[in-house]
């Protein structure tokens, strides 16, 4: 060792303030030593963290194919019993529409045969209006002969 680093040396002890800004000189030196290495181990891990993102997202693909596969066969049948239930109601409505048609029909001439019977019981009726009446005249001519009858008899 040569004396002008011997007197440095000392002058360095002796000196409190180059002693000091020596020292926080290094712990800066430290601090910047161990970012560095975080730093530096964050880039080592990319790699492994770029495979595992990789893997995850080739996962995610998957499990997507899988719900679009999922979901068509879902959409599917769904589609399906759509579908048939769509023919029921369709022939359902048929049937309805016929029986409708049926039933109008049906009315339409059962309001004919009403009518017909109607005109029947009227015609019916007047008849027996007529008959009663001629009954009552008839009636009538025998009560008073009847009468006539019985007062000769007397």
């Amino acid at each position: 060792m040569n004396i002008k680093d011997f007197l440095d040396f000392v002058d360095f002890i002796k000196n409190a303030d180059k002693y000091e800004q020596r020292v926080q000189s290094l712990k800066d030196e430290n601090d910047r030593l161990e970012t560095n290495i975080k730093l530096t181990s964050e880039i080592a891990d990319i790699p492994r963290t770029k495979a595992l993102t990789e893997e995850m997202f080739l996962t995610a693909k998957q499990e997507v194919a899988t719900a679009k596969e999922t979901a068509s066969d879902i959409k599917e049948k769904a589609k399906t019993v759509y579908d048939k239930r769509l023919a029921d109601l369709v022939a359902r409505e048929k049937d309805v529409e016929n029986k409708a048609k049926e039933a109008s029909s049906m009315l339409v001439e059962a309001t004919s045969i009403t009518q017909e019977l109607n005109a029947g019981l009227r015609s019916q009726l007047s008849l027996a209006e007529t008959k009663v009446k001629a009954l009552e005249i008839t009636q009538a001519e025998v009560d008073s002969r009847l009468a006539k009858l019985k007062s000769v008899m007397e």
